[in-house]
């Protein structure tokens, strides 16, 4: 009896300090470098810049729903600015938490083996590092979806039907879910299948559960929600930023080639993922029971509608990854208990430790800056391996990669100089209007090139010159119409050079 209490005591403290180390990694990959990069086009329209807008119309306004813009408006009112650290800090952090409530859905799930497994895949995929490391919704949504799923498995797990807070709880962060963005409409499979399950164990007492769920889920969802969503609609917003937005996606209009593998392998450029899959096996042929089944839906829904329904789902694809990794963890501690009593689990553990080691050391090198030696924009040398640049003939939506062009030092350079009436850029108009703030920024026109151009290399658009720039250039090259100004340097490196019109 004391050999087996001193057993359990043994694992019990090795789970913690694996834990402990997945959720120490987890945070230096979300924070090492967090504020190096210049912002993203994406994180600079979180911020609400034109005060003479009213803060209501301003986050309804909007795409997606209020969490990111109520965010980085406190961290602006708190600071008096945006600084590249302090705004991404409270998403990073989002996204470290969410390991760890991560790891106590899967804990619930599937086992703390599983749970483990499972964990470290999360904790190391290339989606939620990159997420994590900039001002965007996908951090908090994670978050709080996840922690939705937690409180709806505690409510379920619970031998009475009283415990009301944790249905109340469960449907509070799901509609904080919604108010960071849309896609929590997948976060929904699993909290059915949860709540489903809690009425089939008390089906003695289904309405009274029913009306418990009704009370305590349904109404604090739907007013919470409600408060954003009602005034999103009636006034307009709804139709004229979601609605146009989903239907491009839907068909693919104005947006380029897209595949989903490929963006999978931008954000996780080492072919030991490929392999993962492999473990899908083992958990399919287990025997299923209901909360094997909900990962399974969880997975093929959002996964049928990203990759059947929609034309371009751009990173849109880590909703069904998320419910992937989980069954991968799960598969991996499947086959672990196949190998059990065999000599060869020796070598499954090394096959673990490799798998875990190689994806962090990869991490290391894409996503931290010092570093990384350039990729997804350069090919790069990763520790052994070599991984080539991104192909340009997809359409790739890239955030979290170390990106400093100078774009603090161009602005400061355009004020201090003075004078300057049009400018343009081949990198990402909106990052160039948001440093180049209160400068006349204009597009090549007919028979017209603005006075002012600024060549960024290795830019955000991936392109050597605009294409409606080198319409108006015909066949003169930049340097028979532009004259260099200035060249500018980050880290002893040639990031960028201002031109003036001859």
């Amino acid at each position: 009896m004391v050999e087996k209490l001193l057993k359990s005591v043994r694992q019990l403290k090795n789970y913690q300090y694996i834990l402990f180390i997945i959720l120490i990694l987890a945070f230096l990959l979300r924070f090492l470098g967090l504020g190096y990069s210049n912002f993203y086009g994406d994180e600079t329209k979180t911020f609400y810049l034109d005060k003479t807008i009213p803060a209501a119309k301003f986050f309804l306004d909007q795409r997606k729903g209020p969490v990111q813009f109520a965010v980085v408006w406190v961290v602006e009112s708190l600071t008096q600015g945006f600084n590249a650290l302090l705004v991404r800090a409270p998403f990073a952090f989002a996204g470290s938490l969410s390991v760890l409530v991560f790891f106590l859905v899967a804990q619930k799930i599937a086992g703390r083996k599983a749970a483990l497994l499972s964990t470290g895949l999360y904790a190391f995929n290339g989606f939620y590092i990159a997420f994590s490391r900039t001002a965007q919704y996908q951090s908090f949504m994670l978050l709080f979806g996840l922690l939705a799923i937690y409180f709806a498995l505690l409510y379920q797990e619970a031998e009475n039907i009283s415990q009301k807070h944790y249905a109340a709880l469960s449907a509070f962060f799901l509609a904080l879910a919604y108010l960071s963005h849309y896609d929590a409409i997948f976060f929904d499979i699993a909290i059915a299948f949860i709540l489903i399950k809690k009425m089939l164990d008390h089906k003695n007492n289904l309405k009274r559960v029913v009306k418990e769920l009704a009370i305590y889920y349904v109404t604090p969802f739907v007013v919470t929600a409600g408060l954003f969503y009602v005034p999103y609609v009636i006034y307009g917003y709804y139709y004229s930023n979601t609605f146009n937005y989903v239907s491009r996606r839907l068909t693919g209009f104005e947006f380029g080639k897209n595949a989903s593998w490929y963006t999978f392998w931008v954000y996780n450029p080492h072919w030991i993922w490929a392999f993962l899959t492999v473990f899908i096996i083992p958990y399919l042929l287990k025997r299923a029971d209901w909360k094997r089944n909900l990962l399974l839906f969880w997975f093929l829904v959002p996964f049928t509608a990203f990759e059947f329904v929609f034309s371009n789902p751009g990173t849109h694809i880590h909703n069904y990854f998320l419910p992937l990794l989980l069954i991968v963890g799960v598969g991996m501690a499947d086959f672990s208990e196949i190998l059990e009593k065999s000599k060869y689990r020796v070598y499954f553990y090394a096959f673990l430790l490799y798998t875990f080691g190689a994806i962090f050391v990869t991490d290391l090198f894409v996503y931290i800056p010092g570093i990384n030696s350039g990729y997804p924009w350069k090919s790069s040398k990763m520790g052994f391996s070599r991984v080539t640049r991104i192909n340009k003939d997809f359409q790739l939506f890239l955030y979290g990669f170390p990106y400093n062009r100078g774009w603090e030092q161009i602005a400061e350079y355009v004020r201090e100089r003075g004078g300057i009436r049009k400018i343009y850029t081949n990198d990402n108009d909106t990052v160039a209007e948001y440093y180049l703030k209160g400068i006349s920024y204009a597009k090549p026109g007919v028979n017209y090139l603005p006075e002012y151009y600024i060549y960024v290399f290795d830019n955000q658009e991936f392109t050597e010159m605009p294409a409606d720039m080198q319409l108006e250039l015909d066949d003169r090259t930049l340097g028979d119409v532009y004259a260099v100004e200035k060249e500018f340097y980050v880290d002893g490196v040639r990031t960028a050079i201002f031109y003036k019109l001859k």
